[in-house]
């Protein structure tokens, strides 16, 4: 297996830091590092590239460590007291962004603080209860959320919906069925399949107007679909599924 050993740099003047969150800070002419290889003006990795989109300066050094023992790769290459990657094991931790990302091995669920106001049970990977998966606004709203706007049969003209996508508290969970029982707070159920949340922007609503939903105006949480984009789902069959007092999903 290849390494490359360190060498000084070339040019005067030290180098720019990298930063966070941001690719590596590369001089012109120099090749893209896929650690942040400048230490003590002593590029560890000089010559090894890596996609702008990959650069693996976002992650430390251990984590592209553990992530090539997982393979079975010894990342490690010991030159005179320095730590180094070999050009394998770069190119190994580099595909292991894409085929293995982070979110992959999620942390379990954190537990609900507030009030809890959706329940998921059934075919899922990730829970924080026996039963299943307990969320409370908080944490439905820290998913990331999305804003809707679109018209319905319950709503005098447009209404701005603010709420999480379907698709993303499915991820959060893992669901693997294919078909939701979506259950709202007076008993009413109607099944939804899956492929509704991946192939259209399905919004969980928990806002209409900047104001948040309570039990009184279809709140806390109405499955809201973006008919005004998409014509074929302006019919009754597509009408049922608009839930509103959802609070739970059973995933199957």
């Amino acid at each position: 297996m290849r390494a490359y050993t360190a060498g000084a740099e070339s040019d005067a003047g030290a180098a720019p830091a990298a930063v966070p969150g941001q690719p590596c800070g590369v001089r012109r002419g120099e090749s893209k590092v896929a650690y942040q290889g400048r230490s003590n003006g002593v590029d560890i990795a000089r010559g090894i590239e890596c996609p702008p989109c990959l650069c693996v300066s976002l992650l430390s050094m251990a984590q592209i460590f553990r992530r090539c023992e997982y393979v079975g790769v010894d990342a490690r290459v010991q030159m005179g007291g320095r730590t180094a990657l070999s050009r394998r094991a770069l190119v190994i931790a580099c595909l292991l962004l894409i085929a293995v990302p982070l979110q992959s091995r999620a942390e379990p669920l954190p537990q609900p603080r507030g009030e809890v106001i959706l329940t998921i049970t059934g075919d899922i990977e990730h829970r924080n209860t026996a039963e299943g998966a307990a969320f409370d606004r908080a944490m439905l709203e820290a998913l990331g959320t999305q804003k809707l706007r679109t018209s319905s049969d319950w709503t005098d003209g447009i209404a701005e919906f603010e709420g999480v996508p379907a698709r993303a508290v499915m991820a959060a969970v893992g669901a693997k069925g294919k078909t939701v029982i979506a259950s709202a707070l007076n008993d009413y159920k109607v099944e939804i399949p899956v492929s509704d949340f991946e192939k259209y922007p399905v919004l969980f609503a928990l806002k209409m107007d900047g104001r948040e939903m309570t039990v009184r105006d279809r709140g806390p949480i109405w499955i809201i679909y973006p008919r005004d984009d998409f014509p074929e789902l302006r019919n009754e069959r597509v009408n049922a599924r608009w839930v509103w007092q959802l609070s739970g999903l059973t995933v199957e």
